[in-house]
């Protein structure tokens, strides 16, 4: 976990990932998670609310 917030925190900030993932046990959440990434974001797309899926969406 600490190697990758390392690597994470050394990247520049316009190529940090949105999400990460840590999985020692190799079960294939990753696969998971990112078909939930790609789904939820053609769907914002759709309803016109891409804005959301950025880091830095007005609050």
């Amino acid at each position: 976990m600490a190697d990758e917030i390392v690597r994470v925190v050394g990247l520049p900030a316009d190529e940090r990932p949105f999400r990460t993932h840590v999985d020692p046990s190799r079960d294939g959440s990753e696969v998971v998670s990112a078909v939930a990434d790609r789904i939820r974001s053609e769907f914002y797309h759709r309803i016109g609310i891409e804005d959301l899926l950025s880091p830095n969406a007005a609050l």
